[in-house]
């Protein structure tokens, strides 16, 4: 399989199916880290799908996923309504579907 860290990126092709990732999970893998840069939705997809596969053949194996977004960017649905983003504000990301006014103070 080749010389890896205890944390292993998932990419193809060095982790094109649920075999190789459950070859790093034996030898020790404890982070598996997908790049959300690189590749399609699709390759993404497939990577989490062989992820999940090799999980469920190694539950006894403990394995953290840690995804990366591209840079400073946050991929969101459409807000409510129009907003604008100060330095220093604070914003609360919801997946509950709970929505909430906005805390920003004027000056």
């Amino acid at each position: 399989m080749g010389k890896f860290n205890s944390n292993s990126n998932l990419s193809s092709p060095a982790t094109a199916d649920a075999k190789q990732i459950i070859e790093l999970l034996d030898a020790g893998m404890s982070v598996a880290r997908i790049n959300l840069s690189h590749g399609s939705s699709k390759i993404t997809h497939g990577l989490l799908r062989h992820y999940n596969a090799a999980k469920k053949l190694r539950p006894y194996k403990t394995c953290a996923l840690m995804m990366d977004v591209r840079g400073r960017t946050l991929r969101t649905s459409k807000f409510a309504k129009d907003c604008d983003f100060l330095p220093d504000d604070t914003v609360e990301i919801r997946t509950d579907g709970v929505e909430i006014d906005s805390t920003h103070d004027e000056i």
